[in-house]
C-alpha cells in the first residue's frame, strides 16, 4: 500500500542534464533550496529521534 505524503514532501531531484542547462543564478537558487530542505529534514530527524527516546514503547529501536 503506498504511503501518503504531506505537503512537506521534498520534490524529486532534477534531472542531472537539467542542472547542466541552468544558469549560474538558477544553480545558486537550487543549491539554497536543497540546503534549506536538508536543514528541515535534519531538524525533523532530530525531533523524531528525541520522540523515540522519550517513548518507553520505542526504546527497543535504540538498542544496538
Amino acid at each position: 500500500m503506498p504511503v501518503e505524503r504531506g505537503p512537506s514532501e521534498i520534490p524529486a531531484v532534477p534531472d542531472e542534464g537539467l542542472m547542466h542547462r541552468m544558469d549560474d543564478f538558477q544553480v545558486i537558487a537550487e543549491r539554497q533550496r536543497v540546503m534549506a530542505a536538508l536543514a528541515a529534514l535534519t531538524d525533523q530527524y532530530r525531533a523524531l529521534n528525541q520522540e523515540i527516546s522519550r517513548r518507553d514503547t520505542l526504546q527497543w529501536m535504540l538498542a544496538r
